[in-house]
């Protein structure tokens, strides 16, 4: 039986987490300079990760939700707002909140982030092994679908991948994706648990996490099935699929 291999982008095939933490690093010195506060903690990114995560659990578009929102609640924390209660605000507001400064602010971040990603691991050794053996690759995002295609041309990787699908993991994303390739043998990789794993899982794929620097809270609360391999390589992962 050939296989369906259905691969996360972001902090799978390429390693976004540090160009988002630069970008998000010079955000808060942008808004610390706009506010004229000197903000002295020690851990910077964490404490904006962990706003940027309240909104991303509570709004509708996940982690693609807009920038300006992140820029609201943080100037809101950066004065001594509560957390919860700065999101909220930023929620509540929206982007009728957005004064010229966010707008620009926010833009200066989107083409911060969107520079092209180093690939992970043995990414260009997995996809090729993949080719080689018959197998169908497809991937899987809650991104933007266009900036994960350019990723892929840019990396000249995309003649290797059959199919590109945006759109929220659950288990039903993924029973959606097997029922278009149903003589073959489903597996799904990335670097969430609650994401890439779990939802895959419960959708009869074999699973196998591999794990990025980006650990947001609510994961933290998940251990790793036990059916579910664990590699340190985007290859290994390949591996375990062709040669189980």
């Amino acid at each position: 039986m050939t296989i369906l291999w259905v691969s996360d982008a972001d902090n799978t095939l390429w390693d976004t987490d540090n160009i988002y933490a630069a970008a998000q690093l010079k955000l808060l010195s942008e808004i610390e300079e706009n506010l004229g506060i000197k903000f002295d903690k020690a851990n910077k990114l964490s404490y904006i990760r962990e706003v940027d995560q309240h909104i991303s659990k509570r709004h509708h578009l996940g982690l693609r939700y807009p920038t300006e929102l992140l820029i609201s609640a943080l100037k809101k924390r950066l004065i001594g707002t509560p957390i919860q209660a700065a999101v909220k605000y930023s929620l509540a507001s929206g982007l009728e909140s957005s004064d010229s400064f966010s707008k620009h602010t926010a833009q200066i971040f989107y083409n911060d982030i969107s520079v092209t990603p180093p690939l992970r691991n043995g990414v260009t050794e997995g996809l090729e092994a993949l080719h080689s053996n018959g197998a169908t690759v497809v991937i899987a995002t809650e991104g933007s679908i266009t900036r994960i295609k350019r990723h892929l041309n840019e990396h000249n990787i995309s003649h290797l991948v059959a199919l590109s699908l945006e759109g929220t993991k659950s288990a039903v994303f993924y029973q959606r994706i097997a029922k278009l390739y149903q003589s073959k043998e489903a597996w799904s990789i990335g670097d969430q648990l609650t994401r890439d794993v779990i939802p895959a899982l419960e959708a009869g794929f074999n699973t196998i996490y591999f794990p990025g620097g980006f650990n947001p809270f609510w994961q933290k609360n998940h251990t790793l099935p036990n059916e579910t391999i664990a590699v340190t390589s985007y290859n290994s992962g390949v591996q375990s699929a062709i040669n189980p």
